[in-house]
């Protein structure tokens, strides 16, 4: 398979990515049943590779344990950063790609891109900057060609905790931009009826070796997502008015009290607001945006709480 991403242009855009998004363990939810990109329960994990970046380290991928403690049928990540420190820069990157048989999935009318993610990390490890490409085989010959098909990419930070189960990360497909920083592509627009590969990419990594497990690749409606909402809520996150150009309000029902954080993010995964972080209690949550701050563009309003993460998504207009 094709190497997809070089490592000066990868670390340069890792580098732009500073979201601070904290994961709290999820209650067991089902697997989706959309449109699946790969959920590896065929044990077969052949179709991902490993890439690494930094000074002398390394990456690997295999399968390992899955949500429901199934071996085997889950994608594992291993990466030792070598000798890179925190004082070094954190230059090191590594991530793998996984790639769809034939000329891709058929994602068509998808609203959210979702995976499940469980770090396995150290005390010396820091946080994970992970950046997510969808990558097209637009022209149907069964391969991605960066010269003439684009990539498209969403950026989130990961605040990685020991013992962390599998949580679920829900990122809607309007997080994802044109990517233009190594690939230049057509420009034409993303062919999601042929989405041909899914590229992680972690940066700043130092510190002992870790692992990070993958599963359920998979493309989901606003309904499918709305339907696996962790527990604590009663109600989905929802901003309005939507567009805007003055005052906003975002809110969102708990059914039970929990502490939560509620974080204003910018496509290039940059927090850059945050409007709650505490105890609240059970009930209607209601919090004004400072869109005055924003520039125009689209960003995400993201609701973390201690038994999972929710978010909705806010166009700023002048």
């Amino acid at each position: 398979m094709t190497r997809l991403l070089l490592p000066t242009a990868l670390a340069s855009r890792l580098q732009r990515a500073s979201l601070a998004l904290a994961l709290f363990a999820l209650a067991t939810t089902p697997a989706f049943a959309q449109i699946v990109f790969d959920d590896f329960n065929d044990g077969d994990t052949s179709n991902a590779g490993a890439f690494y970046g930094g000074s002398n380290g390394g990456a690997g991928t295999g399968p390992t344990t899955d949500r429901d403690g199934t071996d085997g049928m889950a994608l594992n990540l291993g990466v030792d950063p070598g000798t890179e420190t925190m004082a070094g820069g954190t230059t090191a990157f590594a991530g793998f790609s996984v790639e769809a048989p034939g000329m891709g999935v058929d994602a068509t009318g998808a609203e959210y891109f979702t995976f499940y993610i469980r770090p396995t990390v150290n005390e010396g490890n820091g946080r994970l900057v992970v950046e997510v490409n969808l990558q097209e085989d637009a022209n149907g010959d069964g391969t991605y060609d960066g010269a003439t098909e684009d990539e498209y990419q969403a950026n989130i930070g990961i605040d990685v905790f020991g013992g962390q189960p599998y949580t679920l990360v829900q990122l809607p497909i309007s997080a994802f931009y044109d990517d233009n920083s190594f690939n230049v592509g057509s420009n034409d627009g993303f062919d999601f009826s042929r989405v041909k590969n899914v590229v992680i990419a972690m940066g700043g990594l130092y510190g002992p070796g870790f692992a990070v497990s993958f599963d359920d690749f998979a493309f989901a409606t606003a309904g499918d997502v709305a339907r696996e909402l962790p527990p604590v809520f009663a109600g989905a996150p929802v901003t309005f008015p939507n567009p805007t150009a003055g005052h906003a309000t975002v809110t969102f029902d708990l059914a039970t009290a929990s502490r939560v954080s509620v974080d204003v993010i910018d496509l290039l995964g940059r927090r850059v607001a945050t409007l709650a972080d505490g105890p609240q209690a059970a009930g209607e949550v209601r919090l004004a945006v400072p869109t005055g701050t924003l520039a125009p563009g689209a960003y995400l309003v993201r609701v973390a709480t201690e038994a999972g993460i929710a978010s909705t998504r806010l166009t700023v207009v002048r």
